[in-house]
């Protein structure tokens, strides 16, 4: 299998001074790695600019949702400039749009901004469904 890199947004947990992320989203990320997916995790705060460049280099984003990553300003900047090219201050009018994929990490609704996002891939619970549509939306199967 060709190797893309995928961005994955996810919110960390601070466990006893170390950051954690969500069992479930640990347990998604290593189906992920399973099938071969090349994966970047961020795990704490940089400069939005330094975020977007980091999604320019990757060929799609995962966003693994929950309550307290709806709740983030930076985390729905990731989205909407990976779908979008819009930035938490600035639109990029260069950028090529990139495969984006909501996997909910709980029961919910997609949160206010996701809905005036068309292009969202939103994937189903069962893991190996979703990286089968993830290998498909990336021409990999």
């Amino acid at each position: 299998m060709n190797k893309l890199k995928i961005y994955i947004s996810t919110l960390e947990i601070e466990s006893y001074g170390s950051l954690q992320i969500p069992l479930i989203a640990k347990k998604f990320i290593d189906e992920l790695q399973k099938n071969e997916f090349e994966l970047f995790i961020p795990l704490k705060w940089r400069d939005y600019s330094i975020i977007e460049k980091e999604i320019d280099e990757c060929s799609a984003l995962i966003a693994l949702v929950d309550k307290y990553w709806t709740s983030s300003t930076w985390k729905a900047s990731e989205v909407t400039y990976a779908a979008c090219g819009v930035g938490a201050f600035s639109k990029n009018e260069l950028f090529t749009p990139k495969p984006t994929f909501i996997y909910f990490l709980e029961k919910m609704e997609p949160c206010g901004f996701m809905h005036s996002i068309n292009k969202l891939i939103y994937l189903p619970e069962d893991f190996n469904k979703a990286c089968n549509i993830i290998k498909s939306n990336l021409n990999l199967d």
